[in-house]
């Protein structure tokens, strides 16, 4: 058996043992890489078969163990514009971020290679404050703020335009959505006071109300699928740690966070989720980690801000954009 450790630097040491050409593998709860020379008849923790490399752990097989947290947050290529405001989908490799606010309202869409950001097809109208959810190929946007007014739109984008489809049953603003562009969720918000609690369910051509939240918020973030998500912070006047989760039909309290915040980022699902950012009274760099039912404190963001956006797991993911002292175009990325 071979024993590797995740180093500050993103490279496995080796603290004991030999690699063989085949293994099995699984982490443990500190962090540790267990290799296993691998056979059949062998029975092994987890039932995990992987390869593994340098760049982290790849290409998981089997339908147990938990991914890998990252371990710190490094600043990579900023943004084409400082804003603050908007929203983002996708991965460390492929991402979206559209509209916001750069002391102008902005239709803006940039789109991460996994090095760069490129401006792309502009939305259909300015707005800031609003969700969004997707990847690179297939995304939605809903709600927010246009020049005058909150919205109720919903825009689709396919890979390389957006188009107008069917409106949220109300219009808000500072609201949290997840899914994708078959299956999505959207909650919370704020509808002109008073902040609210319902949810929306989009089927794919529109939305349909369905259970609240317990608890009308806003300025909040959320992440997973409409199986299976997770709602978290926001204020009701005063911020609150509040984290809620979606078992498909109804919303229930779970364990709250360690901060009273709102106007942060998320991602993750409802096993393994990743909030940062945000403001407690002042603008924040915390960065907290849940393990399925409980948060707990890990490694600082570069910078202190909130009205950001961000994408991923909790293993690869991105923080782009926001207000620091003044908006920012800085791009993080955590691994």
């Amino acid at each position: 058996m071979a024993t590797y450790k995740l180093t500050p630097d993103g490279n496995l040491e080796n603290i004991s043992g030999v690699i063989e050409s085949e293994n099995a593998f699984y982490i443990d709860p500190n962090g540790y890489i267990h290799c296993f020379a691998f056979n059949d008849n062998q029975e092994l923790p987890g039932n995990i078969k992987m390869e593994i490399t340098t760049d982290y752990v790849l290409n998981l097989a089997g339908n147990s163990g938990a991914p890998h947290p990252g371990i710190g947050w490094t600043i990579t290529s900023s943004l084409n514009e400082a804003k603050n405001g908007l929203a983002g989908c996708g991965d460390i490799l492929d991402a979206l971020c559209f509209s916001g606010n750069t002391g102008a309202l902005v239709d803006t869409t940039e789109i991460w290679d996994g090095s760069t950001w490129a401006t792309t097809t502009d939305l259909t109208e300015v707005k800031y404050n609003l969700a969004g959810c997707g990847t690179t190929s297939d995304a939605l946007c809903f709600g927010g703020w246009t020049i005058s007014a909150r919205i109720s739109k919903t825009g689709i984008w396919d890979g390389s335009t957006w188009a107008t489809t069917s409106a949220l049953n109300e219009a808000k603003y500072s609201l949290a959505g997840c899914g994708n562009v078959s299956d999505a969720l959207c909650f919370g918000g704020n509808t002109g006071f008073p902040f609210v609690s319902k949810t929306e369910i989009w089927s794919g051509s529109s939305w349909a109300t369905t259970s609240a939240l317990n608890q009308d918020r806003y300025k909040l973030t959320g992440c997973g699928t409409t199986s299976g998500a997770l709602s978290i912070g926001g204020t009701t006047g005063d911020r609150v740690n509040t984290t809620e989760i979606w078992s498909g039909s109804s919303w229930a309290t779970t364990s709250v966070l360690n901060q009273s915040k709102d106007s942060f980022a998320g991602c993750g699902d409802i096993l393994d989720a990743l909030c940062f950012g945000g403001n407690t009274g002042a603008r924040v760099s915390t960065t907290e980690l849940w393990n399925g039912s409980s948060w707990a404190t890990t490694s600082i963001l570069n910078q202190s801000k909130d009205v950001l956006a961000g994408c991923g797991n909790i293993s690869d993911t991105l923080c782009f954009g926001g207000t620091s002292d003044t908006s920012t175009a800085t791009t993080e990325i955590w691994a």
